[in-house]
């Protein structure tokens, strides 16, 4: 209860049309390593990023999912804050499956709550990067995701990490926009071109079409 309350008293206290954006984050073991340390600063420059942005300040707000050992929501829907800190760790397979049915569930639980508030919000995005293949069951997630793009609920960037992932299952979540390569060493550029990109949609209307950022700095261009 004192989480809903708090929730709803930084929605009336900030009254601007929200940007939520989901991150679903390939924690299995193989992300281990200098992986996860690029992902890590990779974060800390979206957050730094987004703060220095007046507009996308007051309406971004962050979830964050990481998938590995076991399916972990390392941050709930949020305003970006200079006092998060993140605790991410490695491990384990890759229970893409129950972490996306995770992801929608947050999605659509965050938009009741701007609707009961009377809030405005841009169509969310669940971002999911993924550097290898998933290990749980996917059907039930695939069919709440498809199901939720397709009735305009939210939107997917399906990314896959390196040389390894999975394009195909990706490509099954994703029906209108193709997955895309990140270089293992690109998370930088990466998140540098979703804080942009977020920027330019936090600074138009709700549900207006526009043209995101270039892709040519972090993703390879061509599917495996």
């Amino acid at each position: 209860m004192d989480d809903l309350r708090l929730k709803s008293e930084e929605l009336v206290n900030n009254p601007s049309t929200r940007m939520p954006i989901c991150l679903v984050l390939d924690a299995s073991g193989s992300m281990t390593g200098n992986p996860l340390k690029q992902l890590r600063l990779g974060l800390q420059q979206l957050f730094n990023d987004l703060l220095q942005n007046e507009v996308s300040k007051a309406s971004v707000e962050i979830c964050i999912i990481t998938f590995g050992e076991k399916v972990k929501t390392v941050l709930e829907f949020q305003p970006i804050k200079p006092t998060i800190r993140l605790k991410i760790g490695t491990g384990g397979a890759s229970p893409m499956g129950e972490a996306m049915k995770a992801a929608v569930t947050q999605v659509k639980e965050r938009v009741a709550l701007y609707k009961a508030h009377g809030i405005q919000y841009y169509q969310p995005w669940i971002v999911l990067l993924s550097d290898g293949s998933p290990t749980d069951e996917l059907e039930e997630s695939i069919e709440l995701t498809v199901n939720g793009i397709e009735n305009g609920e939210f939107t997917i960037f399906p990314i896959g990490i390196g040389d390894h992932a999975d394009l195909d299952v990706l490509e099954r979540y994703s029906p209108v926009r193709p997955p895309l390569v990140l270089s293992e060493v690109k998370f930088k550029e990466f998140f540098a071109w979703l804080s942009d990109s977020v920027s330019r949609v936090s600074e138009s209307q709700p549900f207006e079409q526009i043209q995101l950022s270039s892709i040519e700095d972090w993703s390879e261009l061509k599917r495996k």
